[in-house]
């Protein structure tokens, strides 16, 4: 098929529109010199210290955690949409390295795809808002023989999530300084037990590189039309999903257990970006029956109802084919009285088309984990 600015660039020959043909063509060079994007490298170096969020973890914060990344950004230039909606966000990937300098914590490395969101571009300076999520792989996780101290870390392999504050100076068109106020999570969703989960918070310092040359500037300003903005929304919609996974509860090294969440909420766009929410979740999990049961001491072959319903307000901010889901939620129907009344649930949603999705999930209470969820769902 014919290139579409070959085929606009021939019409406007055919028309003779004279000094609009010489307008459209040199349109066209502009866009054809335009890049779609650059890439940038860089490392930091950070320290920083455990945040306390349990007391029964008290005995592992000992030492100041220290340690460094390495990073490669691809630089967008509105090629796309929602790149200009976001002010021309970097996507990135890190591999970090944690130095916990306590025997029972041992190292975790760390692998983060992100995304860089610009609060402000200056001639000389950067603020941008850093969200990421990824895997921790550590050196010395729980052991019931070995390492039973070590209450936070469950497994080897852990889900991380990310927040940075960031501030960036150009010493020239492609070296950076960099620096930033990091906030760093593991956990394993209790899939293993234990799982208190460990917050780092930390500050970095260190440099980032742009590989090729910097394009101008106006590149950006006229790379997307604001003639073909899409239009916000004003209609309802609603989804449905069904999420799942397992659960291990006490004793550490037990049994683990399925659990089936099944999710309906209503949500209205605000704008382009995010949308708020309202709905209500049903849970029906066998790790909770299982808790009923022994925490009443039932036989064998008495069913406690373990069955719980909740209420949920929450928010969606959507950026391309994904979404971040963030939702707080109130128990309305829940027999056994156990645990805290509040939850909350938060997640990557990746959308296939405009009604079909998949999530991954983490629902908590108060920052204590109780489960990964995983599952799809349809928005109409």
């Amino acid at each position: 098929m014919p290139d579409k600015n070959y085929l606009l660039f021939l019409a406007t020959m055919i028309l003779g529109l004279g000094s609009g043909m010489k307008s459209v063509a040199q349109d066209l060079e502009d866009r054809d010199q335009s890049p779609a994007h650059t890439y940038t490298i860089g490392a930091n170096a950070f320290t920083g210290f455990i945040y306390k969020h349990d007391d029964r973890i008290g005995h592992l914060i000992q030492a100041h955690p220290v340690g460094f990344e390495l990073f490669i950004n691809q630089n967008t230039y509105g090629k796309k949409q929602w790149q200009k909606l976001y002010n021309y966000p970097d996507i990135g990937l890190s591999v970090a390295y944690f130095d916990f300098r306590v025997k029972e914590l041992g190292k975790i490395i760390a692998t983060t795809a992100y995304l860089d969101f610009y609060l402000k571009r200056g001639r000389k300076s950067e603020v941008l808002l850093k969200i990421g999520t990824g895997l921790g792989f550590s050196t010395n996780p729980y052991d019931r023989e070995t390492n039973n101290k070590n209450n936070v870390i469950g497994s080897t392999v852990s889900f991380t999530m990310q927040g940075r504050l960031g501030y960036n100076f150009k010493l020239n068109d492609r070296l950076k300084l960099t620096s930033a106020l990091t906030l760093s999570h593991f956990s394993n969703g209790a899939f293993k037990l234990p799982n208190k989960g460990i917050n780092i918070v930390s500050g970095n310092l260190g440099f980032s590189y742009l590989l090729t040359k910097n394009p101008s500037p106006d590149f950006r300003k006229r790379s997307i039309n604001d003639d073909n903005t899409e239009k916000s929304e004003k209609k309802l919609h609603y989804t449905f999903s069904i999420f799942s996974g397992v659960r291990e509860i006490i004793p550490v090294g037990g049994k683990k257990y399925p659990f089936i969440n099944t999710v309906f909420y209503a949500d209205k766009k605000l704008n382009q970006k995010s949308a708020l929410l309202i709905g209500s979740d049903f849970f029906h999990s066998w790790a909770v029956k299982q808790e009923i049961k022994t925490a009443r001491e039932l036989p064998e072959g008495d069913t406690p109802d373990f069955k719980r319903v909740g209420l949920t307000i929450g928010h969606e901010l959507f950026v391309s084919k994904i979404s971040l889901l963030t939702q707080l939620g109130v128990y309305v129907y829940k027999p056994f009285k156990s645990g805290q009344p509040v939850y909350q649930r938060y997640g990557l949603k990746y959308y296939f088309n405009e009604r079909f999705f998949s999530g991954l999930f983490l629902k908590a209470h108060y920052g204590v984990a109780e489960n990964v969820e995983w599952g799809f769902g349809i928005r109409i």
